[in-house]
């Protein structure tokens, strides 16, 4: 699948943070979305990976991710943007995530994965790394 990496990031007013039931907060379209438009970056601290592990020990960030073999991004950190607001879901996930490598520049972005219509959750497929993290069991939805 392509995507158009050159495109600039939707606005902060197509999205609307709202309270899950048993999940905490969650990401939702306050306007229409198409399919494959770029959403938004994973934000966060980028760390070296001695700095990763300086961190996390255990190598276990469940809001870092490996962008390039030596560098991270921690989510968990201070502006890490709206990525880390997104709830889980397996196969009814409405968003996906791609590792773009711009050389320096290496971002991951999340692209939708259909057309997303107003009050839609914003939902993305963690992964194993993450519930290997995580103190929480995976949640299959």
């Amino acid at each position: 699948m392509s995507y158009e990496e050159s495109a600039s990031p939707l606005a902060e007013d197509y999205y609307e943070v709202q309270e899950v039931r048993g999940k905490g907060r969650g990401l939702f379209c306050a306007r229409p979305i198409v399919a494959d438009t770029y959403l938004f970056d994973y934000g966060g601290e980028r760390l070296s990976e001695q700095a990763f592990f300086e961190r996390y020990p255990d190598g276990q960030g469940p809001y870092a991710a490996r962008i390039t073999g030596t560098t991270y991004i921690d989510g968990a950190s201070e502006g890490c943007g709206l990525a880390p607001i997104m709830n889980h879901a397996c196969e009814s996930a409405t968003v996906r995530k791609a590792t773009q490598i711009f050389g320096p520049n290496t971002a991951i972005h999340f692209y939708a994965l259909r057309d997303l219509a107003q009050g839609d959750e914003l939902t993305c497929n963690y992964g194993a790394a993450y519930w290997s993290a995580s103190d929480e069991p995976p949640i299959e939805t």
